[in-house]
C-alpha cells in the first residue's frame, strides 16, 4: 500500500539512500585496495551509480490506484530492478520495466512518489519526486480535470549570485490533483514568460532555476504552475531582481 508521508520522512529517506550509496562506494574501494592490479581494475570498472531516473509520471486511475511510468534509467552494470516509493517501499519491479500500477490508495490522499533504479552491484539512482492527490471518489476520476495547481511558495533569488545576464532562482513546489507539470518563471512588470522547467522536485520539496535576463534591467519574477490538463495556479508572489549594466 502507498501512504502518505510528511516531508521530514522523506527527507530522511533519502539521507538513508545517500548513506546506502556511500557505504557502496567506501565496501568497492577498500576491496579494490585488497587485491591487485587488475582485480582492483575490475572493481571500479564500473562503479558509477546509475543516472536518475527521469520522466517519472503519476496518473490516478481511480480513488485507490495510480499509474506510475519512467525513462528507463543507463548504468555501467545493466539495471536490475526499480523500487517505487512513498517514502516507504511500496512496488518492486524488473530492470525492463518502465511504469507500474500501485492500487490500495486512500481516496483524496495526497501522495509524493520517487523511483529508485538498482544495478546489479547494488548501486542506487533516484528520481525526483512527483506529488499528486487520488481522487476522491471514483466517478472523479473520470471527470475532467479542473483542478488548478496551488500557488508555489517562497520564491527567492540568491543575490550574490545574479549577473548581468542571470539570476537564480528557488522556490517551494506546488500541489495539485494530478501532478505540476511546468513551471513559468513571469515577468510582472511586462506580462513575458521568461523561462519555464519540468515539474518534477527534489527530495527537498525546492525547485531551482537559473532564468536568462537582459542587462540593466530590472525585473519583478513570480512563478506559475501548469498541471497536465493545462490548468494555471495563480502567480506566486514576485521577487525583485535588477541586472548589472553590460560593460
Amino acid at each position: 500500500m502507498l501512504r502518505e508521508f510528511p516531508a521530514k520522512a522523506a527527507l530522511s529517506g533519502a539521507l538513508g539512500a545517500l548513506l546506502i550509496v556511500a557505504a557502496l562506494g567506501s565496501s568497492a574501494t577498500a576491496a579494490a585496495q585488497e587485491r591487485g592490479p587488475a582485480e582492483a581494475l575490475q572493481v571500479s570498472a564500473a562503479s558509477h551509480d546509475p543516472a536518475a531516473v527521469n520522466g517519472v509520471a503519476a496518473r490516478a486511475t481511480s480513488s485507490t490506484s495510480v499509474d506510475v511510468t519512467w525513462q528507463a534509467a543507463t548504468a555501467e552494470a545493466a539495471v536490475v530492478r526499480y523500487e517505487v516509493r512513498s517514502p516507504a517501499l511500496v512496488a518492486t519491479v524488473d530492470g525492463t520495466a518502465t511504469g507500474t500500477t500501485i492500487s490500495g490508495l486512500v481516496p483524496g490522499g495526497w501522495y509524493s512518489i520517487q523511483v529508485w533504479a538498482y544495478d546489479a552491484a547494488g548501486r542506487i539512482g533516484v528520481s525526483d519526486l512527483v506529488d499528486l492527490r487520488t481522487p476522491r471518489t471514483d466517478a472523479e476520476a473520470l471527470l475532467p480535470d479542473l483542478e488548478a495547481p496551488s500557488a508555489p511558495g517562497a520564491v527567492a533569488v540568491t543575490r550574490s549570485r545574479v549577473t548581468a545576464t542571470s539570476a537564480p532562482l528557488v522556490w517551494v513546489r506546488a500541489v495539485d490533483n494530478i501532478g505540476v507539470v511546468e513551471y513559468r518563471v513571469r515577468d510582472r512588470l511586462s506580462g513575458a514568460i521568461i523561462a519555464s522547467t519540468p515539474g518534477q522536485v527534489a527530495i527537498t520539496k525546492l525547485k531551482s532555476l537559473t532564468v536568462a535576463l537582459s542587462p540593466g534591467t530590472t525585473y519583478e519574477l513570480e512563478i506559475i504552475a501548469v498541471d497536465a490538463a493545462g490548468n494555471s495556479s495563480v502567480p506566486s508572489k514576485s521577487v525583485r531582481v535588477t541586472t548589472a549594466p553590460a560593460f
